[in-house]
């Protein structure tokens, strides 16, 4: 009967456990499903931007003093340093920053070469040194200059000094000035500012031309212009023709002078007419545009019949002109 009551109670308890073991199973079955969902969700997810993978970057390889031995030295930028012979000049690109590389370019284009001390190829890379800085001296812009030398024209015409004072004074004394002050080195450079007699003529004339153009273009875009012209006699008691323009500029009346040019005979009406129209046609001005012109009323200026108004009339297709009382 004891054996009975402790088989029941040993089969109650293994029947237990199973039960147990059977439920675990259950569930440890029904969570699997949603792990295997989420590992399937995140292989089928897109590939972003930030899981591609890099490219692999370029290697920059970099100069060591030991390459001098190879007969190279190091040129090109600081971001991509190339290697440079310096037997022949060759310049090498950045891949081949290899001792290996520069090898093969020593014994196989200087194979007599290849055995010279390092220090042979020392003075050989102060050979080339040298004539890259004379390359460059040589080769050097004269723009500085050529701005140095427009200024003190500039200043020297409007001194009204003589045009031999530049290359006599001034450039000797801006020398010495800049030799005590900068020193002689900063001095030697004035030496290429070029101000000779004829040099500042023609830095003269080119910057009345340049003024010149710029006015005549100025005045052609304007829509409508008005002149004022009168005669007067300078030092040496020769007659001059002045004439001023207005004009239209940015949207703002503008007065400058046109032109002044002497008067080679008479100072007639038809003299004054004449070096006044060669100068309109010569620059292409049109007198349709002239709706007004200003004298000092002289007889030559505002005659009805043979005056300078009355001759401007005749060109003036659109009879527009009006002329101020």
């Amino acid at each position: 009967m004891k054996r009975s009551t402790k088989l029941l109670s040993w089969l109650k308890s293994t029947k237990t456990d199973v039960q147990q073991e059977t439920t675990r199973t259950e569930e440890e079955d029904v969570c699997e499903p949603s792990t295997s969902a989420n590992s399937d969700a995140s292989t089928s997810r897109p590939t972003t931007p930030a899981t591609v993978t890099k490219k692999r970057q370029k290697t920059v390889r970099r100069y060591d003093e030991n390459y001098i031995k190879f007969g190279f030295i190091c040129s090109g930028t600081e971001e991509e340093p190339r290697p440079q012979c310096v037997l022949c000049g060759d310049l090498l690109s950045n891949e081949s920053m290899k001792p290996s590389h520069l090898t093969r370019h020593l014994t196989t284009k200087h194979p007599a070469l290849a055995d010279k001390p390092v220090s042979f190829f020392l003075r050989k890379r102060e050979g080339l040194k040298q004539s890259k800085s004379a390359i460059q001296s040589y080769g050097t812009p004269t723009s500085k200059a050529q701005e140095a030398s427009y200024r003190a024209s500039l200043q020297i015409a409007r001194a009204g000094k003589p045009h031999t004072i530049g290359e006599e004074l001034c450039l000797p004394l801006t020398k010495e000035i800049t030799k005590i002050m900068c020193g002689e080195d900063a001095a030697k450079k004035l030496n290429f500012v070029p101000l000779s007699n004829d040099t500042v003529s023609r830095r003269i004339t080119d910057m009345a031309n340049d003024v010149k153009n710029t006015l005549i273009e100025r005045v052609k875009k304007s829509r409508y212009f008005s002149i004022q012209l009168d005669e007067t006699t300078d030092v040496a008691d020769l007659a001059q023709l002045l004439i001023y323009v207005r004009y239209e500029n940015d949207g703002a009346a503008t007065e400058d002078l046109l032109f002044c040019q002497p008067l080679q005979t008479r100072t007639t009406a038809d003299q004054i007419f004449q070096v006044l129209n060669e100068f309109m046609q010569e620059n292409g001005l049109d007198w349709k545009r002239c709706v007004g012109v200003c004298t000092d009323g002289a007889r030559a200026m505002t005659g009805r019949n043979s005056g300078v108004v009355a001759r401007i009339r005749e060109v003036d297709a659109l009879d527009s002109l009006q002329h101020p009382s």
